[in-house]
């Protein structure tokens, strides 16, 4: 490819980006009382996916409303996560990584596994680390909310327990840290037969036994919860808020909102309020709740009835 050629696709790639984030700019709404929502929010696909071969991030062709063929990681963060500057994103934020994992090696596990675009959140979706916070918040506003339509879209999700490229252990299983107690996890499900598990030797890692709250039991028995909800939020009638609240309830998250993010895209309602990390859970509900149909509104009036401080009047605790 000559210099002619490279600065002439330099350019239609750069205009096919700039065309994308005016698509994604018109996603975004505002109602009646000025409050900014998401419009057909379940098409939205991510900005970024990792290209394993060339070993960079690309802009993902899919990224609003058609589908590229992905995979997509889902993955706790632990403790010891430290930022790496890498130039596979460019260096444009540092990547948080466990201490004893390389990009490297994620990257051969998955091309062995048969991966070729991969969507990874510390790789292809902005961290905090980022130098421009500004453009960090402008793009969770759109992406945080809809992440879980990148596991519902991507050909296969390839699970790791007990974090990012480190091999799995029957141990742990109650770690606010670990995957079975994460509030994001919950909208990373996919059928068992299109999941592969990352980190793991044997193949029957599902009939591991462990122990949860101080009872025995097995990972197939800990994750089948998990599965029913899954089958619940896609089924004619939805899932209840009562049940994604008491799941919930059981698990951990960074930041306040998180919790009601990932709940309210569960109930697959019409649109999504945009994201907002600084403000707390209470006010993140006054967002949604008047975006809820009247059943999941009568459903809160009657099973959480607890008056709360803001405009959103009922709303679960956990």
């Amino acid at each position: 490819m000559t210099g002619r050629d490279v600065a002439r696709h330099r350019y239609s790639w750069l205009e096919r980006a700039e065309s994308l984030d005016k698509v994604r700019a018109a996603v975004i709404t505002r109602d009646s009382a000025g409050q900014e929502l998401i419009k057909e929010p379940y098409v939205v696909m991510p900005r970024r996916v990792w290209d394993l071969k060339s070993n960079r991030v690309v802009e993902n062709p899919g990224s609003v409303s058609t589908r590229a063929p992905f995979w997509a990681i889902s993955h706790s963060w632990t403790d010891d996560m430290e930022a790496v500057d890498t130039s596979i994103n460019c260096h444009q934020w540092p990547v948080p990584l466990p201490r004893t994992v390389s990009l490297e090696g994620v990257r051969k596990a998955l091309l062995d596994l048969g991966a070729e675009y991969v969507w990874l959140d510390v790789l292809c979706l902005r961290q905090s680390h980022s130098p421009s916070h500004q453009l960090k918040q402008d793009e969770w506003r759109l992406d945080v909310p809809t992440i879980g339509n990148i596991y519902r879209a991507a050909e296969r999700v390839v699970r790791y327990f007990n974090g990012l490229g480190i091999p799995f252990t029957e141990r742990g299983w109650d770690n606010p840290r670990h995957w079975l107690r994460r509030a994001w996890t919950l909208q990373e499900i996919k059928t068992e037969n299109t999941t592969y598990n990352g980190g793991v030797v044997q193949a029957n890692v599902l009939n591991t036994k462990g122990t949860v709250k101080g009872k025995d039991t097995t990972l197939r028995r800990a994750i089948r919860p998990v599965l029913r909800l899954a089958a619940e939020v896609d089924s004619r009638g939805g899932c209840s808020v009562y049940e994604l609240a008491r799941e919930m309830d059981k698990r951990y998250a960074t930041r306040p909102t998180d919790k009601v993010a990932g709940l309210l895209y569960l109930l697959r309602t019409r649109e999504l309020p945009t994201y907002d990390e600084r403000i707390t859970s209470e006010a993140a509900w006054a967002k949604c709740i008047p975006l809820l149909p009247l059943e999941r509104k009568i459903e809160l009036l009657f099973d959480f009835p607890y008056r709360g401080l803001l405009q959103g009047g009922w709303f679960p605790t956990w």
